[in-house]
């Protein structure tokens, strides 16, 4: 499941960073349609919430590594569309908030990761944006 979604948010991704749209709110958008189609088709549990969340920023974040994009950008608005979708999937998945906000912060920390292993994108500007995406993620939801 993971995996699965991972692949379809990078794809669904790249091919809007190849429109030249790598605007955040189509980001934000297309994950949060993903995620929320990800919830039909599981069982609502924390940990499933956690990994699907994961998944998504994750396969943003490689997405953006992957196209040259702007890592930090492109990642607070996966870990936003992710956390969107929880919240609005109803009073089923908002007891597990506290696991989606888990899981999107463990995406954002894994494109802080990314950034420190790619020169191009390792300034500062780019960690202390990834950071603060950290911090609204944890204070938004």
């Amino acid at each position: 499941m993971s995996q699965k979604i991972s692949e379809k948010i990078k794809e669904d991704v790249l091919e809007i960073i190849k429109r030249g749209k790598e605007d955040s709110k189509e980001v934000r958008e297309k994950v949060k349609e993903t995620v929320a189609t990800a919830l039909e088709k599981t069982e609502t549990t924390g940990e499933n919430i956690r990994k699907i969340t994961e998944s998504a920023v994750k396969g943003a974040v490689e997405a953006a590594k992957e196209a040259g994009s702007k890592l930090a950008e492109v990642a607070h608005s996966a870990a936003t569309g992710s956390m969107e979708a929880i919240s609005e999937a109803g009073d089923k998945t908002k007891v597990f908030l506290k696991d989606a906000v888990a899981g999107a912060v463990k995406g954002l920390e894994h494109a802080l990761e990314t950034a420190k292993e790619d020169t191009k994108e390792a300034t500062e500007k780019v960690r202390a944006e990834i950071k603060e995406a950290i911090k609204t993620i944890r204070e938004s939801f």
